[in-house]
């Protein structure tokens, strides 16, 4: 799901301009209790795996499309996506890997968001 202020964002952008967004998944915390046993270090590769499988359809989408960027945060429920605003156009209006999912938020560029709202 796209927050309102990630939509403002990308239509106010020009379409080759580059868009920062993170994109978040909404069950990170169920993965994160989920791993339990075994020194810090073997839970924290269980951590790793499970949210490498948990993100890893959506970003493959998103790393398929033209000019995008991925910086995944492997140890989180998160990753940090660049694309130009016309790929984001194309992912908030198409049948897109990150359209209408209730598991995911894609989060605005916080500096826009404060920068566009003053009068």
């Amino acid at each position: 799901m796209f927050s309102p202020a990630a939509i403002e964002q990308v239509k106010n952008c020009d379409p080759d301009e580059e868009v920062t967004f993170v994109v978040q998944w909404t069950g990170s915390a169920k993965i994160a209790a989920g791993i339990r046993g075994g020194t810090r270090r073997e839970r924290l590769s269980k951590l790793k795996l499970a949210f490498r499988e948990a993100k890893r359809d959506v970003l493959e989408s998103v790393r398929s499309e033209k000019g995008a960027l991925v910086n995944d945060l492997p140890t989180s429920g998160e990753a940090i996506v660049t694309a130009p605003a016309a790929t984001w156009e194309k992912l908030l209006t198409e049948d897109g890997p990150l359209r209408d999912r209730d598991d995911i938020r894609v989060l605005p560029n916080v500096r826009f968001h404060a920068i566009s709202s003053v009068n």
